[in-house]
């Protein structure tokens, strides 16, 4: 698998070089592979993710995707060339569901019936019946829906790389869990690389190729989910682990007939 992104010294400062909100920050994702930011609240998850699309301007360091110099690019054109999800969704209320799906390739100029048949394809594959969606309006649509919708739109220009900042936050936990394996099989067909910021340890367990953990704008751990459940090396790691370790251990008691299910 060819690198898509690869980040290099990445550094935010907001009050001129005093501090950092993201110091040093380096790591690649791979065409089909996603990548799981974790960390504590304030530890800059969110910021490297906004950098990467230049929401938020690096104030040094190096972006690459898919070879190219991601900080010598227009950023509209950048950010129009990349996904993005959002927890809440952000879709536009006055757009029906073809017209926010559509709206990155009319905007990059795509002649209208491949518009039209590119939103078809894409509200199959996020298992919306077109005839029956593709004229609804946001507010018509339940939350889980107004999601698929969301993923749609990310991948209508065909991104080779896709960010989800919270997507599945907000979401119910039947159709939150449905969405995690859908969204899954979706990047392994298509292939796209794809960042995801989450503050639900068993969400990046379960989902992620390879976990990223940060702390205090730094990276300190990087591995498998395999790998950093089983190392001890890493002490922040493993309390940010510990709420997931305690779900398992108290649905096993459960399951097992115990009285009494481990406690935080």
């Amino acid at each position: 698998m060819g690198t898509m992104l690869a980040l290099a010294q990445l550094r935010k400062s907001y009050d001129d070089g005093r501090s950092f909100a993201v110091d040093g920050v380096g790591f690649e994702a791979a065409a089909g592979e996603l990548v799981v930011l974790v960390g504590e609240s304030g530890c800059g998850k969110t910021t490297t993710l906004k950098m990467i699309n230049r929401l938020v301007e690096p104030t040094s360091g190096a972006i690459r995707i898919d070879g190219y110099d991601a900080l010598q690019a227009d950023p509209v054109q950048l950010r129009r060339s990349i996904g993005y999800v959002i927890q809440g969704v952000g879709l536009f209320p006055h757009m029906d569901v073809a017209q926010n799906v559509g709206i990155i390739p009319t905007l990059l100029g795509w002649e209208g019936r491949r518009v039209r048949r590119r939103v078809n394809e894409l509200l199959e594959l996020v298992d919306l019946d077109p005839d029956t969606y593709r004229h609804r309006m946001p507010a018509q649509l339940s939350g889980g829906q107004m999601q698929r919708v969301g993923f749609a739109r990310a991948l209508a220009a065909e991104p080779s790389l896709v960010l989800l900042d919270e997507p599945f936050g907000a979401l119910d936990p039947i159709t939150r869990d449905r969405l995690q394996l859908e969204f899954k099989q979706i990047q392994r067909q298509v292939g796209f690389a794809a960042v995801l910021v989450t503050h639900d340890m068993t969400e990046a367990l379960l989902m992620a190729d390879r976990i990223i953990a940060l702390r205090e704008g730094q990276v300190v751990a990087s591995g498998t989910p395999h790998e950093l459940l089983v190392s001890s090396e890493h002490g922040y790691v493993a309390g940010l682990l510990g709420a997931a370790r305690r779900h398992a251990q108290g649905l096993a008691a459960i399951a097992a007939g115990e009285a009494k299910a481990p406690r935080p």
